[in-house]
């Protein structure tokens, strides 16, 4: 292979290694020092009731973590069964939470779960809805996916569902849309009026004002009627805006890894294709003098098969040749494969193709010589038969080679016209 096709292969490579590695650093997550099994605390319960929640912590280092929990707003309203404790490596622990309303005031209560361990903290956000008992609707929030980056100075949308629990009657109601921190601080406020007969579907998009900083969200909807309220918390983040990939940009993304990974199939073919043009060259060789040796061992045997005077002696000369025939086309085959076996090797060492290409003539010259000797046959047979690897010696594949061997032969002949088997 030359040079130069050598250094694409090896310039595509490193491109593409290198881009697996920028990707794998830019999105590798590291292993996390303790995790959750939940990324939000989200409850219904009735006013003046209670309810218990489970989250599992598990510490995933190697060593001993000592944790301490706590909790931001939510004050009176969630209890703790332990607040500090040691985790082993690996060990796992279910965290006991018990919310309760003791006031009975019917709303959308939001604050963090404070896990800390060592210099590391985690905040779990909690959004606890206390229900009326008598509550006359169910709402169902539906995010928007054109609306989920959500970014100071964007916009933020809900499908939101709402169903009348009283009946096929046409109610009027309030609704009210609010969005708080989770300090709860009310950072935003809307509302309107709807007629409900069975469900209801709106969409709701709200402007986020520029001021607002990153951090967790919740928009509550309120639908009043009556005396009776009935509230929905759905939880949303602000964070940095994410620049989206148009239409365009993908497609030619796409068509550049398209062409990358092409290009890369192309050049391995190319590259397997000119190791194997090696074996090739040698198996036309190898297949060039199986031909050719069988087909002068046969010449050698017809021209003493004329020369033979009896019928027994014509037996023996084709009873000897065609027995040395198989013997010898038995031993050249396996002199082959150690030579094929030998270039295999060659071609992955540091040798350049003409080294290994030089090496072709004198395989040539090898293989009838050493199946010649190796083979079981008399020694005046061989005598003989040696006649073909000195008519051979210049070349097994060209026609003009075979046909100086020929010559060759016939001249040999004559001397031993007078000589029997």
């Amino acid at each position: 292979m030359k040079r130069g096709v050598k250094l694409v292969i090896v310039f595509f490579v490193l491109l593409l290694v290198g881009t697996f590695v920028f990707f794998a650093f830019k999105y590798y997550s590291p292993k996390e020092s303790f995790s959750l099994d939940t990324v939000l605390l989200k409850l219904n319960i009735v006013e003046k009731g209670q309810t218990e929640s489970n989250i599992k912590l598990t510490n995933n280092e190697d060593l001993e973590k000592s944790f301490s929990l706590s909790f931001s707003n939510l004050d009176g309203m969630v209890t703790l069964e332990e607040t500090e404790f040691i985790l082993s490596p690996g060990e796992s622990k279910d965290i006991k939470i018990l919310f309760k309303d003791s006031e009975g005031k019917v709303g959308v209560y939001v604050g963090d779960l404070i896990i800390d361990s060592n210099s590391v903290r985690k905040v779990l956000p909690i959004i606890l809805n206390v229900e009326d008992k008598n509550r006359n609707f169910a709402i169902v929030n539906t995010p928007i996916k054109e609306y989920e980056n959500v970014y100071p100075g964007a916009k933020f949308g809900l499908q939101i569902k709402m169903f009348n629990l009283l009946g096929d009657g046409l109610q009027e109601v309030g609704v009210k849309y609010v969005v708080k921190d989770f300090n709860d601080n009310v950072v935003l406020v809307e509302e309107e009026n709807f007629a409900i007969k069975g469900s209801i579907e709106i969409t709701k998009i709200l402007d986020i004002p520029k001021s607002l900083s990153q951090g967790d969200y919740v928009f509550i909807t309120s639908i009043t009627y009556g005396d009776v309220v009935t509230n929905s918390g759905y939880l949303f983040k602000i964070s940095e805006r994410k620049e989206k990939v148009s239409f365009i940009d993908f497609n030619f993304l796409v068509f550049v890894v398209v062409g990358f990974i092409i290009l890369i199939i192309i050049l391995f073919f190319y590259f397997l294709r000119s190791s194997d043009e090696l074996v090739s060259e040698l198996e036309k060789q190898h297949h060039s003098q199986v031909k050719n040796y069988s087909a002068g061992i046969d010449d050698q045997k017809n021209k003493l098969m004329i020369q033979a005077k009896t019928e027994k002696e014509k037996k023996t000369i084709l009873k000897n040749f065609n027995d040395a025939k198989k013997k010898i086309i038995v031993e050249m085959k396996r002199e082959q494969k150690r030579q094929k076996v030998e270039l295999k090797k060659m071609r992955f060492s540091k040798k350049s193709r003409k080294v290994i290409e030089d090496k072709f003539p004198k395989w040539g010259k090898e293989v009838y010589s050493k199946a010649l000797e190796t083979a079981q046959i008399s020694n005046e047979l061989k005598d003989k038969l040696g006649i073909l690897k000195h008519a051979y010696s210049e070349g097994f594949i060209s026609k003009d080679s075979f046909e100086k061997g020929k010559s060759r032969i016939t001249s040999a002949h004559k001397k031993l016209k007078r000589k029997s088997l």
